[in-house]
């Protein structure tokens, strides 16, 4: 029924009117002034008008306005993180960006300022050479205390206090074999130069009958002692155990102190103690009468393989330091 005073719709039970507290009489005329006339609330039912939803409709508003605000404060806390990481982001790359401009600025001047390392090619002086052995003696000029390496292979021990360096580089096959030199000294930059050796193929004209026999019989060689000495060569030991098949047959100049002396069927034989301690295994042809343990000695010989692990030198001359 309708209200008489507020003309707000209660239910059939109410003695009351919720809304403004009027007493409610059953069957009481009230106006209605949606319809502009009296009707009587005894035949208006619950189920004829609609009940009004004033205050479940006031409840939902005022959720939905808080969702609303709790949105919009959202979506703008993720807009300002989404601008901050952006700009954070161009700060980083931009300070990244000045750290290496400034590295490369700071690398050039030093390079500029660093002299390079000294390297000169002695032999071959072109930088090319043609040879039929499966070797090459590489000659060059470097600053004291270098480090040297030649196709990845260290060579710096090899540097002599003036510089200068000899090295027996193998040629593994027929054609162009490129040397590679790498030099860096101390307080130098690092220089890098290359050669270039053509190993020929051997001709019947290369090979001397019986030549692989003439070292073995030392007899058998016509040459002077003057002759032989200036074809000696000073072999450092390091090259001597990397590559014993290099030095094969080459003549050397070697200094050291005798070990271990005997003499059997004419033939001396000895440990030759070189003054880095490595030793060489000596062989002579002939009896060493005049030379005990411990003397100092100066001997030229020829490589001849190795004995127990150790270089093996037959001895032609043999001098005292």
């Amino acid at each position: 029924m309708f209200c008489p005073h507020c003309n707000t719709w209660n239910d059939e039970n109410y003695n009351y009117c919720y809304n403004c507290g009027t007493k409610l009489h059953i069957g009481n005329k009230v106006n209605d002034s949606k319809y502009g006339d009296s009707i009587d609330t005894a035949f208006v039912s619950s189920s004829n008008i609609a009940k009004p939803m004033k205050h479940s409709f006031k409840k939902k508003r005022t959720g939905s306005k808080k969702s609303g605000v709790f949105i919009a404060v959202w979506i703008c806390t993720a807009v300002i993180i989404v601008i901050f990481s952006v700009q954070m982001g161009k700060m980083i790359a931009a300070s990244t960006s000045r750290k290496v401009n400034i590295d490369n600025v700071v690398n050039a001047e030093q390079s500029k300022s660093t002299p390079a390392s000294t390297i000169k090619i002695i032999e071959p002086a072109s930088g090319y050479a043609e040879v039929t052995d499966d070797h090459y003696v590489l000659k060059i000029q470097v600053d004291p205390n270098s480090t040297v390496l030649i196709n990845s292979n260290d060579f710096s021990d090899l540097v002599n206090a003036d510089g200068t360096l000899e090295a027996s580089v193998n040629l593994p096959s027929e054609g162009i074999n490129d040397i590679y030199v790498t030099v860096s000294a101390p307080n130098r930059s690092l220089v890098r130069q290359s050669v270039s050796i053509k190993r020929l193929p051997k001709t019947v004209a290369d090979t001397v009958p019986g030549e692989e026999n003439q070292t073995n019989n030392l007899s058998d060689q016509p040459q002077s002692e003057d002759e032989y000495i200036r074809k000696a060569w000073d072999i450092p030991y390091d090259q001597l155990i990397k590559y014993p098949r290099v030095y094969q047959d080459k003549i050397g100049l070697f200094l050291g102190e005798i070990e271990d002396l005997s003499v059997q069927n004419d033939i001396s034989t000895f440990y030759l103690k070189l003054p880095s301690s490595d030793k060489l295994y000596i062989e002579y042809q002939g009896t060493l009468s005049s030379w005990k343990q411990g003397d100092n000695i100066k001997l030229y010989g020829e490589v001849d393989g190795t004995y127990d692990t150790l270089p093996r030198v037959k001895a032609r001359y043999i001098y005292a330091q």
